[in-house]
């Protein structure tokens, strides 16, 4: 079902160049291989990030 929507949404960019894709919020990395099989793409995924922080923000609770 997802790989059919995705098609439907991304369809319309395949073969017209492009060369990255950002992913714009967390739960993209759930999908980022089916959005790789639409558009053969590099990906800026910043989930590694916000996850890096939450972890920061929930030690520095518990320690305060």
């Amino acid at each position: 079902m997802i790989k059919i929507i995705l098609e439907e949404v991304l369809g319309k960019y395949k073969n017209i160049g492009i060369d990255c894709i950002v992913l714009g919020c967390t739960h993209y990395t759930f999908v980022k291989s089916e959005i790789r099989e639409i558009i053969d793409a590099d990906f800026v995924d910043g989930s590694l990030g916000v996850a890096k922080q939450v972890m920061r923000k929930l030690e520095k609770s518990f320690i305060s």
